[in-house]
């Protein structure tokens, strides 16, 4: 029924796989530790394989034809300033954008990409320095921005 048919669905997700690693008490007491990189590398290895069941998932529960976009993850913690807890943060969120180009390819997803656009603009784009690493409204607009250059990218419609 094309009046009740789905044309686009955008997926957005926290790291939840990830900050409780960060917030450990490895991680916490040195981020550059082999110890703390172990424990992240292997909850990269975890959402990799989630990512690559929900797209999956998705895909077949969408069809063929809806186009599904997702957005990568950007870092609250990015101000350039090469601090450890930044820098080991930067390559954890770059592995799960690895993780999540390496699912989406074979599900005929596309990508938003947030990263690119927050890249060192964390402070303006988010509430980081009030402890929350959510988008503020600027951020927001910045997301969209993302969504909207990817979904322009798979036209014309």
């Amino acid at each position: 029924n094309p009046d009740t048919n789905v044309h686009i669905i955008t997926i957005a997700m926290g790291a939840n796989d990830i900050f409780p690693v960060l917030q450990g008490v490895e991680c916490s007491a040195d981020p550059s530790s082999a110890v703390c990189e172990t424990a992240l590398d292997a909850a990269v290895v975890v959402f990799g394989v989630n990512i690559e069941q929900i797209f999956g998932r998705l895909r077949a529960a969408a069809g063929p034809d809806t186009h599904i976009i997702v957005m990568t993850y950007y870092n609250p913690l990015n101000f350039v300033t090469g601090l450890v807890f930044e820098d080991v943060f930067d390559a954890t969120i770059n592995d799960l954008n690895t993780q999540i180009r390496a699912a989406a390819g074979p599900h005929n997803i596309t990508i938003a990409q947030a990263n690119d656009l927050f890249r060192g603009l964390s402070a303006a784009l988010t509430h980081i320095l009030a402890g929350d690493i959510h988008p503020n409204d600027d951020g927001y607009r910045v997301l969209l921005r993302a969504f909207q250059d990817a979904y322009e990218g798979v036209g014309p419609f």
